[in-house]
């Protein structure tokens, strides 16, 4: 049973690392040249990439949740450690599970906005609602 446990971390530590790689190294030069390029074409050419603001966005969510879980494992939150070295443990506990409630929520709020928009992108009917 240990062992079992053990090479599921060692498999969930892979994919957590191999993702948070590929935004780093992949993703986010691709929205670099991605956006260099619209802005050349937009003031230089009059003539924008339609689907360039699009890309960026979508690749900055897929940024955003894939590295989150590689910088959970490593206990890397977003907080001011000059504050959060000095609170007794119980706090810092009490610090984290708020966070994972607040994070939870905005995961929330980012899927319903998103899927409206996918809906609307793709013609499922969301445009049909629109006054």
């Amino acid at each position: 049973m240990h062992q079992t446990i053990d090479t599921i971390a060692r498999i969930l530590t892979f994919v957590t690392q191999t993702f948070d790689k590929i935004g780093a190294w992949i993703v986010l030069p691709a929205i670099s040249v991605v956006m260099m390029t619209d802005v050349i074409l937009r003031y230089v050419f009059n003539s924008p990439l339609i689907w360039g603001l699009e890309f960026g966005e979508w690749m900055l969510l897929f940024i955003f949740v894939a590295a989150i879980p590689e910088c959970t494992r490593r206990h890397g939150h977003i907080r001011m450690e000059l504050l959060y070295g000095v609170m007794p443990l119980w706090f810092r506990k009490a610090i984290t599970v708020l966070y994972a409630i607040i994070a939870g929520g905005l995961f929330w709020l980012i899927t319903r906005v998103e899927y409206d928009e996918f809906d609307f992108s793709f013609g499922l009917g969301a445009h049909d609602r629109i006054s």
